[in-house]
């Protein structure tokens, strides 16, 4: 039971001591300094699945709508960043009369993501969608962010 105490205190002293020389902004871990933020370029792709119909006769400018993430955003050294499920909030940013047959196109506006309950400022446009789905439930959109996120 003692050597079980004294093994627990030496090893959160040891955690202690080695956080307390990884300085500021940086974190110690196993394998070294890491930084305490990512920064993830503008352009990077993201996939999300639409949570909710968003019908192109019926939706309003402003509506409200989620999608959540279908793979994990990786960094470059494989870490996740942004995690599978994650939760994409967007609006209806503008509804465009079509000229043709096909209805009115829809624009979506991308404004935050939130995973282990913390949101982010994410803005991003539709790079592609499942063309055969169009803005059902379910549809999967690419996702492009057209500026860098931050991420702790």
């Amino acid at each position: 039971m003692l050597r079980v105490r004294i093994s627990m205190m030496i090893g959160v002293l040891g955690a202690a001591a080695l956080s307390a020389c990884a300085g500021p902004g940086r974190r110690r871990t196993v394998a070294g300094d890491l930084p305490t933020t990512y920064s993830v370029p503008a352009g990077t792709s993201v996939a999300a699945r639409l949570n909710r119909s968003l019908e192109p006769n019926a939706s309003q400018v402003g509506e409200l709508f989620t999608a959540s993430v279908t793979s994990p955003l990786l960094g470059s050294k494989g870490q996740i960043l942004v995690p599978r499920g994650a939760t994409v909030f967007g609006h209806v940013g503008q509804i465009d009369a079509s000229s043709d047959s096909s209805g009115p196109i829809v624009r979506l506006v991308f404004d935050s993501l939130m995973f282990f309950g913390r949101r982010y400022a994410f803005d991003a446009s539709v790079a592609s969608a499942d063309s055969s789905a169009r803005l059902a439930e379910g549809a999967v959109l690419t996702l492009r962010s057209t500026r860098p996120l931050t991420l702790p």
